[in-house]
């Protein structure tokens, strides 16, 4: 088969090293793998096609904020279009896209080419603007003007918001046939309780190379990471430690309460953790790039 993935970046950050390592699974099971994707990395063993020159990339997660130009929805709509025209695929795999400021208006453009699956990293899909509610309920009903975290990424001015929301139920409306897949029950029981009711949504974890993988002796990897051999670890991870909704508080705050039993605390990930972090012994890792050292 000939499979597209379309997502707003190719390499950075967990969708798109997900979305990645799916592509290799795929091509490993004889398939043919075309990306088309807002930020190239150029790196993978699949063919890439860059959507829209209009999009100046940055270095690190820079690009995921608010420094990038927005996207106009029209020429954007008119490149896929003619991507699809000309490449055919068998079945398109929407992943995340508005890293890119794209509008869900272009999983109309892929249904009309050919069947479509859009696989949800996070709640943006059913959502007026956020990748996390936070507890808010509003986009069962309607996101709208009241959005509670308006400043929070991704970022959109509150009058946008509730047009922005319709617009997503607009397409899946439109779409009865658009499947969606979550990684997790959760995801999947919060999107079929709003906008994706009435829709097929499939849960399938993420995968992993299990030739990289694979389990090996604690006591090895410890010492390779510096960690004390007898204590009890709890390790947290996140692309950004400082991202409230990570919740690394939350963490911190729990193994505060613990007291004397507290464990020790290993942490891998950009950024500072938030707030107070006396009580319990703490081992930043930093950022983790290196796949060696990401599985001990």
């Amino acid at each position: 088969m000939r499979i597209l993935l379309l997502s707003d970046v190719e390499q950075l950050g967990g969708a798109a090293t997900a979305t990645s390592r799916l592509a290799n699974s795929l091509m490993d099971r004889g398939h043919e793998v075309v990306r088309i994707v807002g930020r190239p990395a150029r790196s993978g063993p699949w063919a890439t096609k860059y959507l829209s020159s209009a999009v100046r990339t940055q270095r690190g997660l820079e690009y995921l904020g608010q420094s990038r130009p927005t996207l106009t929805a029209g020429p954007v709509r008119a490149r896929l279009d003619q991507f699809l025209t000309e490449l055919r695929p068998d079945v398109i795999n929407v992943h995340n896209i508005h890293g890119a400021r794209w509008t869900v208006d272009l999983l109309s453009v892929c249904l009309d080419h050919a069947p479509t699956a859009w696989t949800m990293h996070d709640m943006w899909s059913f959502t007026g603007r956020c990748a996390f509610n936070a507890g808010c309920e509003r986009f069962l009903t309607g996101c709208d003007q009241h959005c509670p975290t308006p400043h929070e990424y991704p970022r959109l001015p509150r009058p946008q918001i509730n047009a922005a929301w319709t617009a997503r139920q607009s397409v899946l409306d439109a779409h009865p046939d658009l499947v969606g897949i979550a990684p997790s029950q959760w995801l999947a029981d919060v999107a079929t309780a709003g906008l994706w009711r009435n829709h097929q949504v499939s849960v399938i974890p993420y995968g992993l190379p299990l030739d990289q993988f694979a389990p090996r002796a604690p006591i090895e990897s410890r010492r390779r990471l510096g960690l004390p051999e007898g204590a009890v670890i709890v390790l947290a991870m996140a692309a950004s430690l400082s991202e409230r909704r990570k919740g690394m508080d939350l963490l911190f705050e729990a193994v505060r309460r613990m007291g004397s039993r507290a464990p020790t605390v290993v942490i891998a990930g950009g950024g500072q953790v938030p707030g107070d972090r006396g009580g319990p012994s703490v081992r930043q890792l930093g950022r983790i790039s290196d796949v060696e050292r990401l599985i001990d």
